[in-house]
């Protein structure tokens, strides 16, 4: 999505075809990146292009949340039951932060609710029995584990739907 509402689906279409022509199954990642990573810089800006979102401003959390609903409805609608998976957050964890989250651009102008956005979206807008994924690396550290599973527990506890 270079610029807002505008999708080119091209070159994926292209490869979930050829994954299907081959009997393959298409996990699709990733939705949300939490550090922000290729994502454009219009999505973390007010409307004027120039003022970046803050936390502080209601209309700011209003519009990102927004912005990340559409965003995943758009794609896994497009891709339907084409994709059996998502990766809906991408490496969401900072074990150096008390709360073990990467304090990235969705971080920073709405917390750790950007993930219940982020998954709730997910559950909602994609195909019955889509499964939902938090994508994280180096689980193998056991602080980086315990940050997954501090996560998981907050996750559960609020209802959130993860798979």
């Amino acid at each position: 999505e270079p610029e807002e509402g505008t999708y080119t689906y091209t070159v994926a279409d292209e490869e979930v075809a050829l994954a299907q022509a081959h009997h393959m199954r298409v996990r699709g990642q990733n939705l949300v990146w939490s550090t922000g990573e290729q994502t454009p810089s219009w999505v973390f800006t007010e409307p004027n292009g120039t003022t970046p979102l803050s936390a502080a401003n209601p209309a700011d959390v209003a519009l990102l949340t927004e912005r990340i609903q559409s965003h995943i409805k758009h794609l896994v609608q497009h891709f339907g039951t084409a994709v059996y998976a998502w990766d809906v957050i991408n490496e969401p964890l900072n074990p150096n932060e008390p709360d073990c989250l990467e304090h990235g651009p969705f971080y920073n102008v709405l917390g750790e609710k950007y993930i219940n956005i982020a998954l709730r979206a997910a559950r909602e807008y994609a195909p019955p029995g889509t499964e939902l994924f938090i994508n994280e690396y180096g689980l193998s550290n056991p602080a980086r584990l315990r940050c997954m599973i501090r996560l998981i527990h907050r996750l559960r506890a609020r209802g959130v739907p993860l798979d």
